[in-house]
């Protein structure tokens, strides 16, 4: 999959006996960018941002029921190039 964003959203849906979520987003090397636990059901990255266009990356997120089993979900992205992104941004509809 690839983006065109360096803020992008992540959204997740779990069992309604899910007490938290554990999140990690790491680069291609494997080095962990970003790990917390939330008991919210996403995250968009902001401010200065962890990605860079070109980069790929990969994310997981899981939890822990209270029956002890875990349940996870992970996958993987690339932020497209600098020229690519900014295309597609000008092609965009609406005000920029």
């Amino acid at each position: 999959t690839s983006i065109s964003t360096l803020q992008p959203e992540f959204a997740w849906s779990g069992p309604n006996n899910a007490s938290a979520y554990r999140f990690s987003l790491s680069d291609s090397a494997g080095r962990t960018l970003k790990r917390f636990t939330t008991h919210s059901s996403g995250w968009q990255v902001s401010g200065p941002s962890l990605l860079k266009y070109g980069n790929a990356y990969r994310w997981q997120v899981e939890t822990s029921l209270d029956s002890g089993e875990t349940l996870s979900a992970a996958g993987s992205f690339r932020v497209l190039g600098k020229p690519g992104a900014t295309a597609i941004a000008a092609a965009r509809p609406g005000p920029r």
